[in-house]
């Protein structure tokens, strides 16, 4: 399997809490967030308009595919939280799907959005984890082979932060059999040279070799900005992700359906 590195056009999103008077803020903050994976099926509930993207998972139950395929859909439209949260009801309306157990350790670690992994998040993402393991032998050969790469992004329940996130992702990319390639999308991502030179910083260990040139010059347009000799290639796709939020923002407020 290959793994896609996908940099995003959404500026990192600095999340704060207001905090009680009796309270550190920082244990306030952590206890707004579900500590269990039963906690994030809390308020799951199915939506319309996201598509009709399907990928079977091993259960037998309509109910639970029904939350995973949402939870990848969600995934895909880089909503983390509420991917997790629809894995989470997947895993609560069938125990024993390890896929579902899978779904909500991936997606409730860090992500270019929310680098940092606070304890609460740390503690599920293993839990679950742990829970695919443990149900893995009901699992398709391709969901074992996923849940066992994921076990490196997870070693232990040890919290994720910048400072030592690089040797994790390095031990989940050669778990998934390499990177393909390093695409950035969207806003920032399709705008900003600054910022994809930031990111691309220390990944050689990927095989980005960034040309400095081509990414200063490759503004809003498609393109390739690596280098030559580059093990791979890292693109620029425009996507006009601010027309589409434009667009979907018209139609809430007119009422009318998103199309599929």
């Amino acid at each position: 399997m290959r793994a896609l590195f996908t940099a995003s056009a959404t500026a990192l999103l600095l999340l704060a809490a207001g905090a009680r008077a009796d309270a550190p803020p920082a244990a306030h903050a952590m206890a707004q967030f579900p500590a269990t994976v039963e906690d994030w099926a809390h308020g799951a509930r199915l939506f319309e308009g996201l598509g009709s993207f399907h990928r079977q998972a091993s259960t037998s139950s309509p109910a639970a595919q029904q939350y995973f395929d949402q939870g990848m859909r969600f995934l895909w439209a880089f909503n983390h939280d509420e991917s997790t949260r629809s894995f989470a009801k997947a895993a609560e309306l069938d125990p024993a799907c390890a896929a579902c157990y899978w779904g909500v350790a991936l997606t409730v670690g860090p992500n270019y959005n929310v680098p940092a992994m606070i304890e609460p998040r740390a503690r599920v993402a293993f839990d679950a984890l742990h829970e695919a393991q443990q149900n893995a032998a009901h699992a398709s050969p391709v969901e074992q082979a996923l849940i066992e790469a994921l076990a490196a992004r997870y070693p232990n329940a040890q919290p994720l932060d910048p400072s030592n996130l690089d040797p994790v992702l390095g031990a989940y990319a050669a778990a998934m059999g390499g990177v393909d390639e390093v695409a950035f999308t969207g806003g920032i991502g399709e705008n900003s040279a600054a910022v994809r030179a930031s990111i691309c910083q220390g990944l050689e260990w990927a095989g980005i070799s960034l040309d400095a040139a081509k990414n200063q010059k490759t503004v809003g347009v498609e393109g390739v900005i690596s280098r030559d000799d580059s093990r791979l290639a890292v693109h620029v796709i425009p996507t006009d992700e601010e027309l589409l939020i434009a667009r979907d923002t018209a139609r809430c407020i007119l009422g009318e359906p998103n199309p599929q």
